[in-house]
């Protein structure tokens, strides 16, 4: 169970409990509100919808982040040899032609959530915080073939 199904049975847990206190206690305004104020800030809690804690995208003004002098050395570094190549074990090909591939993870969400959320990917460990911050802002910016 990740933190996201976590937070969300705690949010129904908490609902259904303040539903409760606010029909028992209909007379004492106070509690009613208290649950509403937590409900609240249970609804808009700083997780993001891919489970870890949201955090705010770099300064991508400062950061170059281009497809082919940024991003595809830290996809050819990590993520080709042996995996994200023609006979590799991982799905996609990442040599052939490089943007295509990439381009195809990113838009079924798997590039984003295996590379920098679970941080999962590559496998052998995560990116350095400089390659995942070159590799939001160049998906901040649309992910382009540049």
């Amino acid at each position: 169970m990740n933190n996201v199904e976590i937070t969300n049975q705690i949010r129904t847990i908490f609902f259904i409990f303040c539903m409760f206190v606010n029909q028992k206690y209909k007379m004492n305004r106070a509690l009613p509100f208290i649950c509403q104020l937590f409900i609240i800030v249970l609804f808009t809690s700083c997780l993001s919808d891919k489970g870890d804690l949201a955090q705010p995208l770099p300064d991508c003004t400062t950061i170059a982040s281009e497809f082919n002098a940024d991003v595809n050395p830290i996809i050819q570094t990590y993520c080709v040899n042996g995996c994200h190549e023609p006979g590799g074990s991982g799905t996609g090909d990442f040599k052939s032609n490089p943007y295509v591939g990439v381009k195809s993870k990113v838009d079924n969400g798997t590039f984003e959530q295996r590379a920098i959320n679970t941080k999962d990917m590559p496998p052998s460990g995560p990116l350095s915080q400089t390659d995942i911050d070159i590799l939001r802002c160049w998906l901040a910016a649309g992910a382009p073939n540049n």
